[in-house]
């Protein structure tokens, strides 16, 4: 219900004020993660997908040059709501496990998570670069966005697995789905794009 309001509330009105869509899409982002399990007590995942998502928006919104832009206040709302989300997932963190990092979690999780983390910031940059800034470069930049969030998912395993806390058939497992994921989106996107420019022939004179 409160996942369904925000979004709700962010197609109706948010997306139109910057300093709150941005926020609003960081919440959305962390109560999903939250439903398969409410009573998480270790919530870094969490945190990192609303990090992620807000920071894509806020690229999005600024590559895409949509208006209104956003202002000083609008990103000072920003920086608070992003503090206020993550200040509020590390206190109910430590109040559940009593830790800001939970014995049970290998640290390699976390310098996986944080690796691919700034990989996805050097490839943006990379591919903004060669696109420049427009709407079709901002579609791109949440289009990666997505993406990477399913590795985020795979990067938590696999440190985990490199801790010896899974198997590594688990983590077999979320690189296969992520393989496909990565797949359909290509396949799905090619598509789209003959859809919109028929492939054909050109006879030279």
């Amino acid at each position: 219900v409160v996942c369904g309001t925000g979004i709700f509330f962010y197609n109706a009105a948010g997306k139109f004020v910057p300093g709150v869509g941005v926020v609003l899409l960081g919440g959305v982002a962390g109560v999903m993660m939250l439903i398969p399990n409410p009573r998480l007590g270790f919530l870094w995942p969490v945190i990192v997908a609303l990090t992620h998502t807000m920071a894509v928006a806020v690229v999005r919104h600024h590559v895409g040059r949509r208006v209104p832009t956003i202002s000083r206040r609008a990103m000072g709302a920003i920086v608070v709501g992003w503090l206020v989300g993550v200040g509020s997932l590390l206190w109910l963190m430590v109040r559940r496990t009593g830790s800001v990092w939970a014995g049970y979690v290998p640290v390699w999780c976390g310098v996986v998570v944080g690796v691919l983390a700034l990989v996805f910031v050097w490839y943006v940059r990379r591919r903004l670069r060669s696109t420049g800034a427009g709407e079709r470069a901002a579609e791109k930049v949440v289009r990666y966005g997505s993406l990477w969030m399913s590795l985020y998912g795979l990067g938590w395993l696999g440190g985990a697995w490199m801790g010896g806390a899974v198997s590594g058939s688990a983590v077999l497992v979320m690189a296969s789905l992520v393989a496909c994921g990565v797949l359909g989106m290509t396949v799905l996107r090619e598509w789209y794009s003959l859809l919109e420019h028929p492939a054909g022939f050109r006879l030279r004179p």
